[in-house]
């Protein structure tokens, strides 16, 4: 049986606080917009300006990376493995700070 675990707030924000210290703004936005978005982290890797409107607060999930077999470089296409994946999030203030930094 399988148990689903769930973080306190208390130590959600010492792990931010820690991956800022630690690793930089870059790597803090990220794990932040995962921890707020309730996305995955294959959501937030393609994530460009444009899928963040800042007036609506809001973030737009329609795109994927896939990784060309030719170049070996991953590329941003539209689309996501599950059309459920498709999605725009309303934002915290807090994140739009974040992205205005």
């Amino acid at each position: 049986m399988f148990w689903h675990l769930y973080y306190s707030k208390e130590l959600i924000q010492q792990v931010l606080t820690l991956m800022k210290q630690e690793y930089g703004v870059r790597d803090y936005t990220l794990l932040s917009l995962i921890y707020q978005l309730g996305a995955a982290k294959g959501e937030i890797y393609p994530l460009v300006w444009s899928d963040v409107d800042f007036k609506n607060k809001t973030i737009s999930l329609m795109h994927k990376l896939v990784k060309n077999k030719a170049t070996g470089k991953y590329e941003r296409v539209k689309g996501m493995k599950n059309s459920y994946r498709f999605r725009t999030i309303p934002v915290a203030d807090s994140i739009i700070d974040l992205l205005t930094k």
